[in-house]
């Protein structure tokens, strides 16, 4: 039996490639190379448009005093329930500026933790 040449297998992948759709493609069109296209202001002076994530990271919640685990939520949940129940009226975020570290997240559970923290959370009293 002969065996196949490396030229064949080559040009098979080529060509699921270029069928694909996946190469071969042209550029999107932008203002420098199509003059149909009307160049907009990214962001408007009134409104933000919501740009949603494609995935949202989900942290193990740490308190920073004794190091006692707290819960299991997103970034954004973690702030509110803070801010809720914990110390309403006060500003809760990740900025440590003049802020209290009151939690660290974590992105596995394990204890004593083999890595540090991947998000903290202050308050601003």
């Amino acid at each position: 039996m002969k065996r196949l040449s490396i030229g064949l297998p080559a040009i098979a992948l080529v060509m699921t490639i270029a069928l694909s759709g996946a190469a071969f493609t042209t550029a999107p069109a932008t203002p420098a190379n199509n003059s149909n296209t009307i160049a907009k202001p990214r962001y408007s002076s009134i409104h933000v448009p919501f740009v949603k994530e494609k995935f949202t990271y989900v942290y193990y919640w740490f308190w920073y005093s004794d190091d006692s685990y707290n819960d299991y939520e997103t970034l954004n949940m973690e702030v509110w329930e803070m801010g809720q129940y914990y110390y309403p009226g006060y500003e809760i975020d990740t900025n440590p500026m003049g802020g209290t570290l009151i939690e660290e997240g974590y992105m596995n559970p394990n204890q004593p933790h083999i890595a540090y923290p991947a998000a903290y959370l202050y308050v601003h009293f």
